[in-house]
Protein backbone atom coordinates (compact mmCIF):
# COMPACT_ATOMS: atom_id res chain seq x y z
CA UNK A 1 0.00 0.00 0.00
CA UNK A 2 2.86 2.52 0.89
CA UNK A 3 4.39 2.10 -2.71
CA UNK A 4 0.75 2.69 -4.30
CA UNK A 5 0.56 5.57 -2.07
CA UNK A 6 3.88 6.91 -2.72
CA UNK A 7 3.46 6.42 -6.98
CA UNK A 8 0.02 7.97 -6.70
CA UNK A 9 1.87 10.92 -4.77
CA UNK A 10 4.61 11.48 -7.78
CA UNK A 11 2.10 11.54 -10.33
CA UNK A 12 0.05 14.09 -8.36
CA UNK A 13 3.46 16.10 -7.91
CA UNK A 14 3.65 15.88 -11.58
CA UNK A 15 0.20 17.15 -12.20
CA UNK A 16 0.48 20.21 -9.84
CA UNK A 17 2.50 23.10 -11.55
CA UNK A 18 5.32 24.34 -9.64
CA UNK A 19 5.29 27.97 -8.16
CA UNK A 20 8.02 29.08 -11.14
CA UNK A 21 5.46 27.68 -14.11
CA UNK A 22 2.63 29.28 -13.04
CA UNK A 23 4.32 32.56 -12.50
CA UNK A 24 5.63 32.08 -15.50
CA UNK A 25 2.38 31.22 -17.35
CA UNK A 26 0.43 33.74 -15.73
CA UNK A 27 3.33 36.81 -16.53
CA UNK A 28 2.86 35.23 -20.00
CA UNK A 29 -1.01 35.08 -20.28
CA UNK A 30 -0.75 38.92 -18.85
CA UNK A 31 1.45 39.63 -21.80
CA UNK A 32 -0.89 38.59 -24.39
CA UNK A 33 -3.96 39.85 -22.84
CA UNK A 34 -2.02 43.27 -22.57
CA UNK A 35 -1.16 43.16 -26.21
CA UNK A 36 -4.65 42.37 -27.62
CA UNK A 37 -6.30 44.63 -25.21
CA UNK A 38 -7.30 48.24 -26.80
CA UNK A 39 -4.90 50.95 -25.57
CA UNK A 40 -7.56 52.88 -24.09
CA UNK A 41 -5.79 55.80 -24.11
CA UNK A 42 -8.46 58.15 -26.18
CA UNK A 43 -12.01 59.42 -26.30
CA UNK A 44 -13.92 59.45 -29.18
CA UNK A 45 -15.04 63.31 -29.37
CA UNK A 46 -16.35 63.50 -32.85
CA UNK A 47 -18.07 61.04 -35.91
CA UNK A 48 -19.43 62.11 -39.05
CA UNK A 49 -18.82 62.57 -43.00
CA UNK A 50 -14.89 63.04 -43.92
CA UNK A 51 -14.34 67.08 -44.34
CA UNK A 52 -10.84 66.39 -45.66
CA UNK A 53 -10.94 67.92 -49.82
CA UNK A 54 -10.75 64.71 -52.03
CA UNK A 55 -10.71 64.58 -56.16
CA UNK A 56 -13.75 63.12 -57.17
CA UNK A 57 -15.46 63.51 -54.09
CA UNK A 58 -15.89 61.19 -51.24
CA UNK A 59 -17.80 58.23 -52.41
CA UNK A 60 -21.11 57.81 -50.56
CA UNK A 61 -20.68 55.87 -46.93
CA UNK A 62 -17.18 56.89 -45.47
CA UNK A 63 -17.48 57.78 -41.98
CA UNK A 64 -14.30 60.08 -40.12
CA UNK A 65 -13.71 59.97 -36.01
CA UNK A 66 -11.75 62.00 -33.95
CA UNK A 67 -10.69 60.65 -30.82
CA UNK A 68 -8.51 63.10 -28.61
CA UNK A 69 -5.78 61.56 -26.50
CA UNK A 70 -5.84 62.16 -22.69
CA UNK A 71 -2.75 61.18 -21.56
CA UNK A 72 0.84 61.15 -22.04
CA UNK A 73 3.07 63.83 -23.87
CA UNK A 74 0.39 64.40 -26.45
CA UNK A 75 -2.01 64.74 -24.28
CA UNK A 76 -4.78 66.85 -26.36
CA UNK A 77 -3.91 65.72 -29.75
CA UNK A 78 -6.59 64.52 -31.94
CA UNK A 79 -6.20 61.25 -33.67
CA UNK A 80 -8.40 61.06 -37.34
CA UNK A 81 -9.26 58.25 -38.71
CA UNK A 82 -11.48 57.11 -42.00
CA UNK A 83 -13.80 53.94 -42.31
CA UNK A 84 -13.95 52.07 -45.54
CA UNK A 85 -18.38 52.11 -46.45
CA UNK A 86 -18.90 48.39 -46.62
CA UNK A 87 -16.18 46.78 -44.41
CA UNK A 88 -15.88 49.61 -41.96
CA UNK A 89 -11.90 48.96 -42.79
CA UNK A 90 -10.07 51.51 -40.36
CA UNK A 91 -7.21 54.37 -42.43
CA UNK A 92 -4.89 56.26 -39.97
CA UNK A 93 -4.24 58.87 -43.18
CA UNK A 94 -5.43 60.38 -46.48
CA UNK A 95 -2.09 59.11 -47.94
CA UNK A 96 -3.87 55.41 -46.95
CA UNK A 97 -7.31 56.93 -47.71
CA UNK A 98 -6.15 57.51 -51.39
CA UNK A 99 -3.89 54.55 -51.78
CA UNK A 100 -7.21 52.80 -50.92
CA UNK A 101 -9.47 53.93 -53.64
CA UNK A 102 -6.63 53.48 -56.10
CA UNK A 103 -7.58 50.04 -54.82
CA UNK A 104 -10.72 50.21 -55.35
CA UNK A 105 -10.82 50.70 -58.98
CA UNK A 106 -8.11 48.59 -59.72
CA UNK A 107 -9.99 45.73 -57.98
CA UNK A 108 -13.41 46.54 -59.04
CA UNK A 109 -14.87 47.73 -55.57
CA UNK A 110 -13.18 45.05 -53.43
CA UNK A 111 -12.11 46.65 -50.14
CA UNK A 112 -10.43 43.54 -49.24
CA UNK A 113 -8.07 43.60 -52.45
CA UNK A 114 -7.57 47.66 -51.83
CA UNK A 115 -6.70 46.92 -47.95
CA UNK A 116 -3.85 44.38 -48.51
CA UNK A 117 -2.91 47.58 -51.10
CA UNK A 118 -3.09 49.64 -48.67
CA UNK A 119 -0.89 47.75 -45.92
CA UNK A 120 1.85 46.56 -48.84
CA UNK A 121 0.63 42.62 -48.96
CA UNK A 122 -0.38 43.39 -52.91
CA UNK A 123 0.37 45.86 -55.62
Amino acid sequence: KSSKKKAETAKAAKKTPTKKKTQSTTTTETAKAKAKSPRGSANLVWTGPPDEPLEGGWPEGWIKRKFERFSGKSKGHLDRYWYSPITNKKLRSMVEVRKFLGGLAKYGGDEDKAYAVVKGRLL
